[in-house]
């Protein structure tokens, strides 16, 4: 493996620091862009298909046209190769700005190339936290009103998780009018009397993939599921709460505010939730090797 990994910039796979990208590209000035986050299993994919599909979404929603989105996945393979992660965990990060251009609020008026830029570098999943769970902060949540695009401005997302950081929180969950959204980068599950509540898909979440998978497999498996948005004066109250998403997978919430979730440990719906999501991996690994 390269002393400095190999990234995919604009058609040409490079090190990291023979990258540069130009301070008029209108990720850097404005964060105007998108992006996708997805994991690899010993080279195996998982889901790349459903992360490329919401990218185009993005990218529609954003009015940026990447007519290459077919060459990604290939270009993915190939990164994992160059960098010696076809046989580990890894973590794939992929951008498309809306290009290099004088400064202008406006769309460019003439015909510009996106920028795209691919990174892949090996993951250790949170085994300690799956296990033993983790604390979190609620913050307000002060985002624009189109969270289903994946867009790179993240600053409300920083702030927020930089709180949590500062108690020593894994994550903040953030409440709009008096409900619970989502986390800095996950989706937010509750459990009461059995019963799971998750924010319904709406402009003011973003529908995380691994959100997907998890209802799915609530259907399949007959354990009730009812997309409602949790009252933030409920969150203590609540038997279980769990963040759901790409690194996280199904991670179980001990704490909130200083204040335990029940006994303080993870609970029996999550527990089975993280056992099915790691079959459905499982299985799912298996079918692609198949193919």
């Amino acid at each position: 493996m390269s002393a400095c990994p190999i990234s995919y910039f604009n058609g040409s796979f490079l090190p990291d620091d023979e990258i540069h990208i130009s301070p008029h590209d209108r990720g850097f000035v404005f964060a105007d862009g998108t992006y996708e986050v997805f994991r690899s299993f010993r080279g195996k994919l998982f889901f790349a298909g459903e992360h490329i599909k919401r990218l185009s979404y993005s990218l529609s929603e954003l009015k940026i046209e990447f007519p290459e989105l077919d060459n990604i996945i290939p270009t993915v393979n190939k990164l994992l190769e160059l960098n010696g992660l076809s046989n580990k965990e890894a973590t794939i990060y992929l951008q498309i700005t809306r290009g290099v251009y004088k400064r202008m609020h406006p769309f460019p008026n003439e015909k510009v190339k996106p920028t795209l830029y691919i990174n892949v570098k090996e993951f250790i999943p949170y085994t300690d936290y799956l296990s033993k769970g983790v604390k979190c902060i609620s913050v307000k949540d002060i985002r624009w009103h189109r969270c289903d695009i994946k867009t790179i401005a993240l600053l409300p997302n920083i702030l927020a998780k930089q709180a949590a950081a500062e108690e020593n929180a894994y994550e903040a969950i953030m409440i709009r009018d008096g409900f619970v959204t989502e986390g800095t980068h996950t989706n937010v599950f509750g459990v009461k009397d059995g019963i799971i509540y998750t924010h319904p898909k709406s402009n003011h979440i973003l529908s995380g993939i691994s959100r997907e998978i998890v209802i799915q497999l609530c259907k399949e498996n007959k354990i009730d599921l009812v997309e409602k948005a949790i009252p933030e004066r409920l969150l203590t109250e609540l038997d279980e709460l769990m963040l759901v998403g790409t690194s996280t997978e199904v991670m179980p919430v001990i704490m909130i505010n200083d204040r335990k979730i029940k006994g303080g440990k993870p609970g029996p719906v999550c527990l089975n939730l993280q056992q099915l999501f790691k079959n459905f991996v499982k299985n799912y690994l298996e079918e692609q090797e198949n193919h």
